[in-house]
């Protein structure tokens, strides 16, 4: 298992895995219909490409036996040294925290590299327990609940 960055012909393989995850993983459950097809319209293929060639987006993704097996996403302000993980998602038919393990150390590497001072992460659903199980303080800052 490795983890790579992703190339524009992935896109599809990796909106199947989000698109997936949104609809059948527990995790989700708790998601409004309207919530969900929304995070699923934002993980279109097209926007998964767009995503992939930018300058500003880093999308890794894991690898095991040449199929994707997890997908990292994380949008970069370099003028401002800080970092948004937006996407964390592994199939569902796979061990998700050696996925996710492996996607963190990668972006990590990459963040401590170029100097990022800050790392932030956005998630849904139930998706914080596992960003507090690799150390990170959950905020609900933006939900107006």
């Amino acid at each position: 298992m490795y983890v790579t960055l992703a190339e524009f012909e992935d896109a599809e393989e990796i909106h199947d895995i989000v698109t997936s995850n949104f609809i059948n993983h527990p995790t989700y459950k708790d998601l409004s219909e309207s919530e969900r097809s929304g995070y699923i319209k934002v993980n279109s293929i097209e926007s998964i490409r767009k995503k992939i060639v930018s300058d500003t987006s880093r999308v890794s993704i894991c690898k095991n036996n040449n199929r994707i097996v997890g997908v990292g996403i994380l949008k970069m302000y370099p003028d401002r040294k800080y970092v948004v993980g937006t996407r964390l998602h592994a199939r569902r038919d796979k061990d998700s925290s050696h996925i996710a393990r492996n996607l963190f150390e990668e972006g990590e590497a990459y963040l401590r590299e170029n100097d990022y001072e800050l790392f932030y992460v956005k998630s849904s659903g139930n998706s914080g327990r596992l960003f507090r199980h690799f150390d990170f303080i959950t905020l609900d800052i933006f939900n107006n609940n």
